[in-house]
């Protein structure tokens, strides 16, 4: 009799670990199921889309596109030097008088300039013999827009 107690005795315990052992095993596989796996997020992160750094020119030329002006300019000098008082006032003077915006940029390297009205081909002329000009102006109305004939940043000076 004492025999079959304990043989009752280790199928219970046999039993009790059977079921342990299984609720362990599916507390372990729910953790892994719920939880993030490192190497995953690292793979699915390499994947993203990068974002994209603007410079300082880029975010300002996009600050006119949002403006709606339909003629934007960069205007750097031929040396690639900084902008100084009379460079400023040389620009701001041959430029048209209805010119809408000129701001500094690129460590002072460059004006962006922003305009709803045409810089006429002499005035671009009489700037581009100081200034290196690069113009990202919004195609004319009625001109072909094909891509490849667009004025996006085409150098005025050749």
């Amino acid at each position: 009799m004492l025999q079959k107690i304990n043989r009752k005795n280790k199928s219970q315990k046999n039993i009790l670990r059977a079921a342990l052992l299984m609720v362990s095993a599916s507390l372990m596989l729910m953790n892994f199921a719920c939880g993030g796996n490192p190497s995953m997020q690292k793979r699915s992160n390499t994947n993203a889309s990068p974002e994209v750094k603007l410079t300082a020119v880029e975010r300002d030329i996009k600050s006119m596109q949002t403006a709606n002006f339909q003629y934007i300019f960069v205007f750097r000098r031929k040396d690639g030097g900084v902008f100084d008082g009379e460079d400023r006032t040389f620009l701001k003077n041959n430029s048209p008088a209805e010119t809408n915006r000129f701001v500094l940029s690129d460590d002072d390297k460059a004006v962006v300039a922003g305009s709803s009205f045409k810089f006429e081909p002499e005035v671009l002329k009489k700037l581009g013999e100081r200034f290196t000009i690069e113009n990202f102006s919004a195609p004319e109305p009625g001109k072909n827009t094909n891509v490849n004939q667009a004025n996006d940043n085409k150098n005025i000076n050749k």
